[in-house]
């Protein structure tokens, strides 16, 4: 989306991310007309062309992939898979980054990452794509993290189509925190900030570097915190930053009868962990 009028222009943050090398020579030629016409710009992300730095506002999303697997992890999951909508080789994908620092930190050991095929994007139809490369593999995994909610509903989609159940067999946990996240079957737990505080910055920002501030002082990082639905179980009490939209009272009490009944949650293994709805014995 972009939004403009004759003395200013901002790149939200669903733009830049996903351009590809074919893209990058019209995004150049875009940012020297813009310049050329003193038509003032703020990112969302930081982005650089030939050593020049550009005014941005964006979410720190390393600490975001920091705060996603300590969540899972103090909710009693281990085995977490990264879903990556993006090229994982790439040194722009800082999410990625994110998650395999904070799951070395966490449980010393690496984490395991699924990617996407190119071209790269992070739409459902992405992450239907990678649930379902995921379900073909025999990765034993108890919870799954992915690029944006939108991967993160279209994986939701491919697991309950294959007959699991989430959150039961598996998790899923999504990222932005975008309005259709609340909507989805289960409720989409995910990593979200405050759009409307977003907003007002990057109007300021304009609004300073138009009546002539120095550009380079404006930029600014967002945190961000959990919002917390209906699509993670909770092996444990998770008492961390949080928005708390529902309780899951009554899914605990479903959860730990199975637990007392039948010895398992969701798959019939001993432990926390699903193998992609193939479980070993034990």
């Amino acid at each position: 989306r972009i939004v403009h009028d004759t003395s200013f222009i901002c790149f939200y943050e669903h733009i830049l991310p996903t351009i590809t090398l074919g893209m990058m020579e019209t995004c150049v030629k875009l940012l020297a007309e813009l310049e050329n016409n003193d038509i003032k710009v703020v990112f969302g992300n930081k982005i650089e062309n030939n050593g020049r730095q550009y005014v941005f506002v964006e979410t720190d999303k390393r600490r975001i992939m920091h705060d996603a697997v300590q969540y899972l992890a103090d909710c009693g999951h281990e085995n977490i898979v990264y879903f990556s909508g993006l090229d994982i080789r790439s040194t722009s994908d800082e999410r990625c980054m994110g998650f395999q620092k904070a799951y070395r930190e966490r449980f010393h050991k690496e984490g395991i990452i699924l990617e996407n095929a190119p071209p790269y994007t992070t739409d459902m139809e992405s992450g239907q794509n990678i649930a379902k490369h995921f379900l073909q593999t025999c990765i034993r995994a108890s919870a799954v993290i992915t690029t944006n909610d939108l991967m993160a509903i279209g994986a939701i989609h491919t697991f309950l189509k294959a007959g699991m159940r989430v959150p039961e067999d598996i998790s899923v946990m999504g990222i932005d925190n975008i309005d259709i996240a609340r909507y989805s079957t289960p409720a989409l737990t995910t990593v979200g900030f405050d759009k409307k505080a977003y907003g007002r910055k990057v109007f300021c920002l304009l609004k300073n570097m138009i009546e002539g501030a120095d550009e380079l002082s404006q930029s600014e990082t967002f945190d961000a915190e959990i919002v917390e639905r209906e699509s993670v179980w909770k092996f444990k009490k998770y008492s961390g930053r949080k928005i708390n939209e529902k309780s899951n009272f009554m899914v605990f009490l479903i959860g730990y009868a199975l637990y007392v009944v039948c010895g398992c949650f969701g798959c019939g293994s001993r432990n926390n962990s699903c193998c992609a709805g193939v479980c070993e014995p034990d």
